[in-house]
């Protein structure tokens, strides 16, 4: 385990300049010279780096920040010499954002140290007078993660008016935990569809639908998958044998109390109707009750908005619950590094496969701290051991000793993920091996959010089984290339579909396929040979995957084809160049860029 120290250091700022030009673009101009400001050490100076700065305008009355931009993100920077001086400066993003820097400079003269940031569009609303503003900054040096935090009081303000702040001669703030408001109360919900809030948000997230639940090895004969979930639930009779006895049924339309849905999630339940649900992770808040039965009372439609449901908030930056260490089987935690508000990260660790012999495992199972967009794990495929127990920011897919693509296990969301072998099949971790710890975070929270997985690794019960391996198809993803303010197909339309084949000799059979995409993704759909849909998302953040049962059978020659549809800039914000202009959307591993990649496993005859 390996856990990314911050240290936060309060600074003096010496000037900060926020005004509109006359074409209504933003500019913001910051000086320090404070001299406790921590610069690079020789050792870091060709690696990788990230500086980011945040513009916070702080509302007066009760010290929270209202706004928080993030100006930028970059994990490249040089140094340079004038005279005495010793200059590092931090240079183009790798994370893009919507906020161009023009200038961002660290400079050591003798003892005195001067970070000096020039940015465009900072994100603030200048429409009002500020009352406040204050900066936060974070980087690494030395391998530590800094804060460094500067606010400009009241006192210190010499110009606020709507378009203009110029503030000077700022103190030290006491310390960097800096507050924020809590999410702004629900208004009208704004959704086409409760039912499919329920199922997302729910059914999905809540761990419902993994295939030892209610997924591809259905419990009870409920299935609560998309598509599956609705048909399964409403006039369809309680299979609990007390329940049904008693003539309960799933979802009665319009009575939510005799609802034996509501019931067990609840927890009003008679004598011998099991036990209340979910059955693993937290309970349902009162909200999320209160909208199941929202939806029952309107007679549980499956589209449409049901008006009088209330309103989720988004997810809370609640920690997962840990995991109690699997019985014969082994428990690895990913502690990862915090991330503050609005900051985006991905990387790996690499630890000893925790078996001393060779292992067979049935199960996997996640619980992950909120904010993922995934987390994967891979086997080391290089020679000679990787260096293990640290945390390697911007290692994509574990790129840095696996093949890309090609994870053994996974969650695709928080806070709770089973990923199950059928009958016979197991997957094998060989003794003396390596395993990568793939997560992908993204902090839309208003307090830092710390990276944390639990992993367990279940022991397999059965005869001996076939071996299970990962689908990889990621020749096709990199020509990816949507123009800005379209929508378009990958590939293009009239181009043929991207395809995954059985090239052996013998029959392939596919317990389950996925689809990866990113932020700007509309649609995932796979298809069989015969040209039949096998499987489709259109959710890009939390995609499930389809279990087959019995396998999916592909001959010698058989095949998957998919395709991936994606917006830039029609109903989802363009991708803009480093510059802030439109650009065409491509391949890339930021949630910003673009993936469509065939995922999933299968087994050899």
């Amino acid at each position: 385990m390996a856990t990314a120290q911050t240290t936060g250091v309060p600074i003096a700022g010496d000037k900060l300049v926020l005004k509109r030009n006359a074409s209504g673009q933003a500019r913001l101009l910051f000086l320090s010279r404070d001299p406790v400001i921590p610069l690079p050490g020789e050792a870091v100076l060709d690696d990788g780096m990230t500086l980011e700065v945040f513009a916070l305008d702080v509302d007066p009355d009760t010290g929270d920040f209202r706004h928080y931009a993030r100006l930028l993100a970059t994990q490249r920077m040089w140094r340079h010499r004038v005279g005495r001086s010793e200059a590092f400066r931090f240079g183009p993003r790798m994370f893009p954002s919507r906020r161009e820097t023009k200038t961002v400079l660290v400079k050591r003269d003798g003892e005195r140290m001067t970070l000096r940031w020039v940015g465009m569009d900072p994100g603030i609303e200048m429409d009002d007078a500020l009352g406040s503003v204050g900066i936060l900054a974070r980087y690494d040096v030395d391998g530590r993660d800094h804060v460094i935090c500067a606010l400009f009081a009241p006192s210190s303000i010499k110009v606020d008016r709507p378009g203009k702040f110029v503030a000077e001669g700022a103190l030290r703030p006491e310390n960097c935990d800096f507050r924020f408001p809590a999410a702004p109360p629900p208004g009208e919900c704004g959704v086409e569809d409760t039912f499919q809030v329920i199922q997302e948000r729910i059914f999905d997230a809540r761990g419902c639908t993994t295939a030892t639940c209610h997924g591809a090895f259905t419990t009870n004969g409920l299935d609560l998958r998309p598509g599956s979930s609705h048909v399964s639930l409403v006039d369809v009779a309680a299979t609990n044998a007390s329940a049904a006895a008693s003539g309960k049924k799933r979802v009665v339309p319009g009575d939510p109390a005799a609802s034996f849905l509501s019931q067990k999630l609840r927890g009003q339940l008679g004598p011998d109707e099991g036990t209340a649900m979910p059955s693993v992770g937290r309970v349902l808040n009162t909200t999320e009750l209160d909208l199941i039965d929202a939806w029952i009372t309107a007679g549980a439609p499956q589209a449409g908005e049901v008006e009088v449901a209330p309103c989720l908030h988004h997810e809370e930056n609640e920690p997962a619950d840990p995991l109690l260490p699997p019985p014969g089987g082994y428990q690895i935690v990913l502690t990862g590094p915090t991330l503050q508000p609005g900051q985006e990260e991905e990387g790996c660790l690499w630890v000893a496969a925790p078996n001393d012999v060779d292992f067979l495992t049935g199960k996997w199972e996640f619980s992950l701290n909120p904010g993922t967009h995934h987390f994967a794990v891979f086997e080391w495929n290089k020679d000679g051991p990787p260096v293990t127990g640290r945390w390697n920011r911007g290692d994509f897919g574990c790129f840095s000793g696996a093949e890309f693509g090609n994870s053994i296990a996974g969650s695709p969301h928080a806070p709770y993920y089973v990923e199950a072998y059928p009958a016979g099949v197991a997957r094998l971790l060989r003794a003396g091996s390596y395993l990568g710890l793939n997560a992908h975070y993204y902090n839309e929270f208003h307090d830092p959010l710390d990276v944390k997985v639990w992993i367990n690794i279940h022991p397999y019960e059965g005869p001996p089984p076939k071996l299970a391996q990962s689908i990889v198809d990621v020749d096709d993803t990199f020509a990816i290339a949507i123009l800005p303010f379209t929508v378009g197909l990958f590939p293009p339309d009239g181009a043929p579909r991207a395809r995954w084949t059985n090239t052996s000799d013998s029959t392939w059979s596919v317990i389950n396929v996925g689809g990866h995409m990113h932020n700007r993704g509309l649609r995932f759909t796979a298809w069989s040979a015969d040209g039949s849909k096998l499987y489709e998302t259109f959710n890009w953040a939390h995609p499930n995957q389809r279990y087959f049962t019995p396998t999916l059978d592909l001959p010698p020659g058989g095949h998957i084809d998919y395709e991936c549809a994606y917006d830039n800039g029609v109903d989802r914000p363009v991708r803009e160049d480093t510059a802030g202009n439109p650009a065409t959307l491509v391949f890339g591993v930021s949630a910003e860029d673009a993936m469509c990649i065939l995922t999933g496993q299968y087994y050899g005859q």
